[in-house]
């Protein structure tokens, strides 16, 4: 068979990648187990039984398991009808199943192809919380919280459906917070939280957040960029912000990576946004440089040290605008 979803964003139907299916006798006994694939095909070996029923459980054996709001009850879909000698087809468009299957989709992603490829530290194996109808914050909790699950997703922010690239990029940024608590634990102590690291931490998120989810859907589809332009996409709105405006969640790990100079574009602002003469580091290089960092000056100062970069004489004028953030009035700083 194959289970599909759909990409709202983009109007395209994806396969399910790497989901457990599962084969059942009278509805209950488990008679046969598949993985799908990149497509969301699947296969099993054959069986005597005549009918049978399907069901699809969000999960990836030896990473991550996805919860359906709660930490004991596994996100799943149960088909109810019974297959005779026929495959099982199954496309989630809407609702609960479409949502577990957006937020599978992206951690599979994230562990088999966006840690590979960019040379990010892989998060441990992590219970995701896929919350359906809560209107709330999403969230990497620390390991302090036992009976809590590892990260939390959820599906409405501040009223509003976060669209299936909303879903993609909040469920990679909470998964960049759980590579990041491998790679430098004590940067997330519940004792020596601040201003300072909570920038750190979550510029980073961010960062990772917009490369990886404007990389995939540039891959995905042509037109999700309405305009053509490489420099408009997800998140692009961080990148207009002035200093002033800006909270912890700042857009440096992209000003470091992308060739994209908005001052420029946006020079008719007054004040203008950061001056972005930076350029061509990679995000395993940023990666690297933040850490067992606590301040902007030590990121800054690794940076220039483990690497040779032609920009890197703009790093200053670049991490300046992170310690105006620092002193601003915003009151999210």
């Amino acid at each position: 068979g194959r289970i599909t979803v759909q990409e709202d964003a983009i109007n395209r139907r994806v396969g399910v990648a790497g989901a457990e299916v599962k084969v059942r006798k009278w509805g209950l006994l488990v008679i046969r187990r598949a993985r799908t694939n990149s497509n969301g095909d699947f296969r099993t070996s054959r069986t005597r039984t005549k009918r049978v029923k399907y069901a699809v459980h969000f999960n990836s054996s030896f990473r991550f398991r996805v919860m359906a709001g709660s930490i004991f009850v596994p996100a799943k879909h149960r088909g109810t009808r019974k297959y005779k000698r026929r495959p099982w087809n199954q496309h989630f468009s809407y609702g609960r199943s479409q949502f577990y299957a957006l937020v599978h989709n992206t951690a599979y992603d994230y562990y088999t192809r966006v840690v590979p490829r960019y040379q990010l530290r892989r998060p441990r194996y992590c219970t995701i919380s896929a919350k359906y109808n809560r209107d709330a914050s999403s969230q990497h909790r620390p390991a302090v919280f036992v009976f809590a699950s590892d990260i939390r997703v959820t599906r409405i922010r501040n009223g509003r459906y976060r669209g299936s690239d909303g879903i993609y990029a909040t469920t990679v940024h909470e998964l960049t917070h759980a590579g990041h608590r491998e790679l430098d634990p004590g940067i997330f102590s519940i004792v020596a939280r601040s201003c300072r690291r909570n920038m750190l931490m979550e510029s980073w998120a961010e960062g990772v957040e917009t490369i990886v989810t404007n990389d995939r859907y540039r891959n995905l589809s042509s037109s999700y960029f309405d305009d053509g332009n490489d420099d408009i996409g997800w998140n692009f709105l961080r990148q207009r912000e002035r200093v002033f405006e800006m909270n912890e969640y700042t857009p440096i790990v992209t000003d470091l990576v992308d060739n994209y100079n908005q001052s420029i574009e946006y020079g008719y602002l007054n004040p203008r946004p950061p001056r972005d003469r930076v350029r061509n580091y990679t995000l395993r290089q940023v990666q690297n440089a933040l850490n067992n960092c606590r301040t902007v000056d030590c990121w800054e100062r690794n940076l220039r040290n483990y690497y040779h970069n032609s920009s890197e004489q703009h790093l200053k004028e670049l991490f300046d605008y992170m310690r105006g953030v620092l002193n601003n009035n915003n009151p999210n700083k």
